[in-house]
């Protein structure tokens, strides 16, 4: 754990149930369900407010892989875990040892691998026929022994609206037995359509393939394919928001990153926009090439935003090479006028030494109504290597427009062992301090999720909280430190590797005006099946 807390210093507190950390907790681990040799994993997590009973209460909806056998095979589901937002009890489960799997019974020829979960409600609503539970993943194709896209919606109580998979339409096109795997799952709040992107084998490469769902049917509303001329073309993320109208049709814009592979012409990352009016769809695109013919970019994560207004842009991260060393890269891909439309940003946290840095994780916080104020923060979160003890660190950057702000270890408390081990930060997310501090560049609060080394084999789960206030060596991240005691480790069993997963801030809860998030992930159990999935709750309380 952290230290103590420390009067009129900001802190972490978990708010569910944990006596004697780090076991026993409440709501407990996930151990899976039919005791295979292999882990579980969490791949996301929402809170909605959804009556229950007919009572509204926040339900915090988690979701993961879990492999089942049987004596009808055996094969990856997916499992589904509700909990009550405030205590972490398990909705109608006292026990919290009951499960929703999908399917129930697993084969080779009905499996279902998720990659990725997103909660959604219509305005105004919170009943459970009106939440959609949206998971994506990959699946068994049709007759082949290949892999489609798989994406189920859910309503509230987990009851199946519809059940789709995809198949790319080169398999289509020229009865290719081909594998699609999705990455990533976006919808706004609010909204609709979601989109689901990922990728395609052509028979000879790796292609991105985007396909928009309209939520009330499943029904596959455009698709789009991303190829270059030669070479292996990867997606990182999707960013949507998309309107279906059942007399218009679309109308919205979305955004897909991928790391682009021309055998001839070289390695780029792009961003694709496809912006739907009334229906009528189109396509634009901005490219970001490798620095030097000796250059490789890849881009692992993304995020967008656009306000209809002064903000249409996307951002992707992930690393390019050097001559000796490997950079964090951040890439902004800028779709209006106003403003140059690309710009990169290449750091190693050894300054002028090697090193081998790079970025999984990002989130765009706008600040003022005006960008050009001060600029939306860009966080970016992954991992840089230290030094010979201590190898690959995880590390967080923060950018205020263009510039860089500060850079920052995950691990740098004092007691803090040094460990030769491999660590990351797995996401970040931010918010404002309050509604006073909307317009100071220094009011904001930058939350980080990672791991921390413990010993040779050890490496604990961490979550901490850093101010936006810059530091006057933003390229130094030994001189930013967390927010006073906001600092707080998670340990499974005494040697393992623990990683969370993914975290949702401020869930939006009526009349909770706290710094509240849920994180989930993995946390090895001790035995030889593996990793559990642990859910917990935690509120950064900041310094008056």
């Amino acid at each position: 754990m952290g230290a103590e807390p420390v009067l009129g210093q900001s802190s972490i507190a978990e708010m569910w149930p944990v006596a004697n950390p780090p076991h026993p907790m409440w709501p407990p681990p996930y151990n899976g369900e039919g005791g295979a040799a292999l882990g579980d994993s969490a791949v996301g997590t929402q809170t909605v407010n959804m009556k229950v009973d007919n009572v509204a209460r926040p339900v915090t909806f988690v979701a993961g892989r879990t492999y089942i056998e049987g004596n009808w095979g055996g094969g990856w589901t997916l499992v589904i875990k509700r909990y009550d937002y405030a205590t972490g009890d398990c909705i109608g489960d006292a026990s919290c040892s009951q499960s929703f799997l999908h399917p129930g019974q697993p084969s080779a020829t009905d499996y279902f691998v998720p990659v990725a979960m997103k909660v959604v409600q219509e305005t105004e609503h919170d009943e459970p026929e009106k939440t959609y539970v949206l998971v994506t993943g990959y699946s068994s194709a049709p007759d082949t022994g290949n892999t489609d896209f798989r994406t189920v919606c859910f309503n509230g109580n987990l009851v199946v609206r519809w059940d789709q998979k995809f198949t790319a339409p080169i398999a289509l096109e020229t009865a290719l037995q081909v594998d699609e795997y999705p990455v990533d799952l976006s919808i706004w709040p609010g909204t609709n359509v979601a989109c689901v992107t990922g990728n395609t084998f052509n028979g000879f490469n790796w292609d991105v393939v985007t396909v928009f769902h309209q939520i009330s049917n499943g029904k596959a509303v455009n698709w789009e394919v991303e190829a270059s001329t030669n070479g292996n073309d990867l997606a990182a993320g999707c960013w949507n928001h998309m309107v279906m109208d059942q007399i218009s049709g679309e109308t919205g814009v979305a955004y897909v990153v991928a790391t682009m592979n021309d055998g001839v012409m070289g390695n780029s990352l792009k961003a694709f926009k496809y912006r739907a009016v009334s229906g009528a769809w189109e396509r634009f695109e901005i490219e970001y090439p490798a620095p030097s013919e000796h250059s490789v970019v890849k881009a692992n994560a993304m995020d967008g935003i656009n306000d209809g207004v002064v903000r249409d842009y996307a951002v992707g991260v992930g690393r390019v090479s050097g001559v000796d060393t490997v950079y964090m890269l951040t890439v902004k891909f800028n779709f209006t006028s106003v403003s140059p439309p690309v710009w990169g940003a290449a750091y190693n946290a050894r300054g002028q030494d090697p090193g081998y840095n790079e970025a999984l994780a990002v989130t765009i916080h706008p600040t003022t109504e005006i960008p050009e104020s001060f600029g939306d923060f860009i966080a970016v979160a992954g991992n840089g290597y230290r030094d010979s003890s201590r190898g690959r660190d995880s590390l967080v950057c923060l950018y205020m427009g263009e510039d860089l702000r500060w850079s920052a270890w995950l691990n740098k408390e004092q007691n803090d062992p040094v460990v030769d081990i491999f660590d990351t930060c797995t996401g970040v997310a931010m918010d404002v301090k309050d509604a006073s501090q909307v317009n100071d560049s220094n009011g904001y609060r930058v939350y980080v999720m990672g791991q921390s080394p413990v010993a040779a084999g050890d490496v604990d789960w961490r979550v901490a909280v850093f101010t936006s206030q810059d530091t006057a060596e933003p390229e130094t991240p030994t001189l930013k430190a967390v927010d006073g005691n906001a600092i707080l480790n998670l340990t499974g069993f005494p040697t393992g590797i623990d990683r969370p997963m993914k975290m949702q801030l401020n869930p939006p809860i009526a009349g909770d005006s706290a710094h509240n998030f849920v994180v989930t992930g993995n946390v090895f159990n001790g035995t030889t099946n593996g990793d559990d999935i642990v859910t917990r709750k935690y509120r950064y309380t900041p310094a008056p």
